[in-house]
């Protein structure tokens, strides 16, 4: 049975074997995880910044603040300090003024 791959997947890697399948979203999974805590709101909802692989590309999500203790154990993340924040901040800054 032909699997059908994203283009993550190089074409040579489409063949049956799930194992080479297997392969590559293992190394997807085995990536370090980031989370910018981005506000803790009254409401017991934590906002925070969601990484795989790149602190610099995320994604914003909100979550109650029980199950982003248990999301965040789960995920085993590393939590970035107030210096790595600052410079992805100082990046994104960079980026969206390169159209000015």
């Amino acid at each position: 049975m032909k699997h059908r791959v994203g283009p993550c997947i190089p074409p040579q890697q489409t063949d049956s074997n799930d194992n080479k399948i297997g392969y590559y979203i293992m190394a997807i999974f085995n990536q370090a995880r980031f989370v910018r805590v981005t506000a803790e709101r009254d409401d017991g909802f934590i906002e925070f910044d969601f990484s795989l692989g790149d602190a610099d590309l995320y994604v914003e999500l909100i979550m109650p603040r029980d199950t982003f203790h248990q999301f965040c154990a789960d995920n085993k993340v590393t939590f970035l300090d107030d210096q790595q924040a600052q410079a992805i901040d100082e990046d994104r800054k960079k980026w969206s003024q390169a159209g000015i």
